[in-house]
This record gives structure tokens, C-alpha cells and sequence, in this order.
């Protein structure tokens, strides 16, 4: 039989905090660079969001 899990928002949202905790003090102390998070923290992470943006253009008729 199938497990179902529901998603919890406010879990979730405690998860991806104690991670930046984690990434945090991994980079003070010198275990990672920069980079090397960037890679571990997944493909969207290898944006550089300082130098992004996003455009929208809108067509008024």
C-alpha cells in the first residue's frame, strides 16, 4: 500500500533553515567555497541572482 505524505509548509520552511545554518557555518569555517555550494545546493543555485533579472513585457492593445 502506498504511504501518502502531505506537505508542510511551516516543516519545510524549518527544514530549509536549519540547512542555511548548516551552509552558513560550513562556509565560515572554510569546509566549503562559495562554489562548491553552489553546485551542492542544486542547479538553480548556480545562478547568479546579483547579476539576474527577470524582464516582462507587456502588450497593451
Amino acid at each position: 500500500m502506498l504511504k501518502i505524505r502531505l506537505y508542510d509548509p511551516a516543516q519545510r520552511q524549518q527544514e530549509k533553515e536549519r540547512q542555511r545554518a548548516l551552509d552558513a557555518a560550513a562556509l565560515q569555517s572554510g569546509q566549503v567555497s562559495p562554489d562548491q555550494l553552489r553546485v551542492s545546493n542544486g542547479f538553480l543555485s548556480s545562478l547568479e541572482v546579483i547579476d539576474s533579472s527577470i524582464a516582462c513585457k507587456e502588450v497593451f492593445s
